[in-house]
């Protein structure tokens, strides 16, 4: 290859392919990526114990209500169902609010990036940050994880109602 050619023609001199600088850099973008999911799961746990604590907290509020429904013969489940059905719509509504906000700061990033675009500091922040556009597979990323975020309200949500529930009986 080159390398051998110039090796032969010119001992002294050196070849600089940038296999390192290119292996530094894809590890450091792994490492990036690696650090994005791992603080998604921060903050999803971070919100299922949100939940669960609005959970116990809505339920010594509806004391009352809870022991009413039991008495008049209303099931653990329909019971557990009703608050999962709230938190999932918190859940939802949450979710939509972030994902909302989420898709706001990458159209008010792409747009400053596209004003910036002749610069040499532009051209530095995308080397760094990439492009400020997520395209079709993003946003279905920032749905999944709305959904997601409601799902687990709702689950956190039944699991914390009947766990609750039992400890009453």
């Amino acid at each position: 290859g080159f390398g051998a050619t110039l090796r032969r023609e010119v001992p002294t001199a050196t070849l600089d392919d940038h296999r390192l600088w290119v292996r530094r850099l894809s590890a450091m973008a792994g490492t990036i990526i690696a650090s994005g999911f791992a603080i998604v799961l921060l903050v999803l746990t971070a919100a299922a114990l949100a939940v669960a604590f609005a959970t116990r907290g809505a339920m010594a509020g509806s004391r009352d209500s809870v022991e009413v429904l039991h008495f008049v013969g209303a099931d653990d489940d329909f019971i557990a169902r009703e608050f999962q059905s709230r938190f999932i719509r918190l859940g939802l509504r949450g979710g939509l609010f972030g994902g909302l906000a989420a898709i706001a700061t990458i159209g008010v990033l792409g747009f400053l990036a596209s004003r910036w675009s002749a610069t040499p500091e532009a051209e530095q922040l995308q080397a760094l940050f990439g492009a400020f556009e997520i395209g079709w597979t993003g946003y279905g990323a920032v749905i999944l994880v709305a959904l997601v975020v409601a799902v687990i309200a709702g689950l956190v949500s039944r699991f914390t109602v009947r766990r609750h529930l039992r400890m009453l009986a």
